[in-house]
């Protein structure tokens, strides 16, 4: 059954498409593949058996954590859409074995191609809430324009890795939360490993969101955690002196890529 919360996001994806300028800021258009270079990015970075929060964007920073056996491996991500293009790149790679989803605009025979198969085998309540979601718009739109397509990646997955990550997406269960990071959070005590925030800093717009981004994320992270970002619009952002007093900066990481910084432990 659909659930109240899929058809306001239904609506409001029906709004982004009709008029992107009227949009709510937590439905945008969908980034379908990263174009951070992940395997170097993360390459002195310990995942097996480590607890993970990561922005969700197009999914290919949680499969990177996934195939390193993270222990657990959460989400977030300020883009709600981002939720429901998950299931498409699941089903894409479990019912037809394709890594990255075909660039252009999200086309509807292609999407009800994997409903298809999808329908035979939900499991969870938040896969069917994906089909009933993508069922919907499919109906009512030949393509759904709400994706941003980078033609180049660096952190292709090898064919044995992608029959890899097929097995561990049979049984994973997808844990995602919309939030915007860099605003004010509640108390969080669940603590994790690692966090992998991307290039979120390079998007903040004032002291205060650059704040709220430190406070979340200490908040966020085990005593001796890290957290991990990346480094794209070669934009100069401080991240060294907004988290120097209670973060170690990590020299292993090339800064041109990004950066890694330790949380410093409680005395």
């Amino acid at each position: 059954m659909l659930k109240e919360e899929t058809k306001k996001d239904i609506l409001n994806v029906s709004l982004l498409i009709k008029d992107y300028k009227k949009a709510l800021p937590q439905y945008d258009y969908i980034y379908t593949r990263t174009n951070e270079n992940l395997n170097l990015l993360l390459k002195d970075i310990e995942v097996k058996n480590k607890k993970v929060l990561t922005v969700l964007a197009s999914s290919d920073q949680l499969f990177y954590f996934l195939l390193k056996n993270a222990k657990e491996v959460e989400t977030f991500d300020i883009n709600v859409l981002t939720k429901y293009f998950f299931y498409l790149r699941k089903w894409n790679l479990l019912y037809l074995k394709e890594y990255f989803y075909p660039k252009g605009p999200l086309n509807s025979n292609y999407i009800l191609k994997l409903l298809e198969f999808a329908k035979k085998n939900i499991t969870t309540d938040g896969e069917e809430q994906a089909y009933l979601f993508w069922k919907s718009l499919t109906n009512r739109y030949n393509t759904i324009p709400i994706a941003h397509h980078i033609n180049k990646t660096q952190n292709g997955i090898i064919k044995e890795e992608k029959d890899e990550l097929i097995e561990k997406l049979k049984t994973y269960e997808l844990k995602f939360k919309n939030i915007n990071i860099m605003k004010k959070q509640n108390r969080n005590r669940k603590k994790h490993d690692i966090i992998f925030i991307s290039n979120i800093p390079e998007w903040y717009d004032d002291i205060e969101e650059s704040i709220s981004l430190k406070e979340n994320v200490i908040d966020l992270l085990e005593d001796d955690g890290r957290v991990i970002g990346s480094n794209i619009l070669e934009t100069e952002i401080p991240e060294k002196d907004l988290f120097k007093k209670e973060f170690d900066y990590i020299e292993d990481t090339p800064y041109k890529l990004g950066y890694t910084l330790q949380k410093i432990a409680r005395k």
